[in-house]
């Protein structure tokens, strides 16, 4: 998809910041993700950034607002998707498919190519936080971009 007057006005902030920019942005009109575990903060996240389709395994999380290229539809848990983003527990997805998730959310951490290293119940609003956390770092690498190599700075 490319960028219409409605998706740029709507994604102004978003292709101002460099690492985005119009190329990124489109990028993420066509890209798909495939999120596994009841996240309906990372959905929403996902879907007002511009994520071009959102694959869930789980009961569709209601979105009130988004593009309205955004495309959602409940699958198989091995669906073909650019990328997997578990914030079950991860047994499910591994399972299924044999794989590793890349990020999961498992025991109030968020997990990325990690084992967990504590364990107790997360408080919920903890659970917010690690979901927003995972929805951005799948962002960053749908755009292709390693998330941790861009400092922004606030003057």
């Amino acid at each position: 998809m490319s960028l219409t007057p409605e998706s740029i006005q709507r994604y102004q902030r978003q292709l101002l910041l460099a690492p985005i920019g119009g190329v990124g942005q489109e990028r993420l009109f066509s890209a798909s993700l495939l999120l596994h575990g009841d996240a309906p903060l990372a959905a929403t996240y996902m879907a007002a950034a511009g994520l071009g389709t959102l694959l869930v395994t789980g009961a569709e999380p209601a979105i009130a607002t988004h593009d309205p290229a955004f495309r959602m539809r409940c699958v198989a848990i091995d669906a073909a998707a650019d990328l997997v983003l578990d914030l079950g527990d991860g047994s499910a997805y591994a399972a299924a498919t044999g794989n590793r998730l890349w990020g999961a959310v498992a025991e109030g951490q968020l997990l990325l190519g990690c084992e967990p290293r504590a364990s107790g119940a997360a408080r919920p609003q903890d659970r917010a936080l690690l979901e927003v956390l995972a929805a951005g770092e799948a962002l960053w690498r749908l755009l292709g971009r390693d998330p941790h190599s861009y400092a922004f700075r606030c003057d």
